[in-house]
């Protein structure tokens, strides 16, 4: 699951049981208060990814291709 809101995106794939990546260019700020090293402290995701680009360049690393 790819998303920029902790609460909604992030939370949903979470409770599927998914992978998540959480975008920071969108509703996601690193320097809230609600965030943690840079990921969300009640919703963290899999991973933090400055944006889109970066979450599918992720995923294609991590499927190999």
């Amino acid at each position: 699951m790819i998303g920029d809101n902790p609460a909604s995106d992030i939370a949903g794939g979470n409770g599927k049981g998914w992978k998540t990546i959480l975008v920071e260019t969108g509703v996601f700020k690193r320097e809230a208060e609600t965030s943690l090293k840079g990921n969300d402290r009640a919703n963290p995701a899999s991973y933090v990814v400055k944006d889109f680009k970066a979450a599918i360049e992720l995923i294609y690393e991590h499927e190999g291709l």
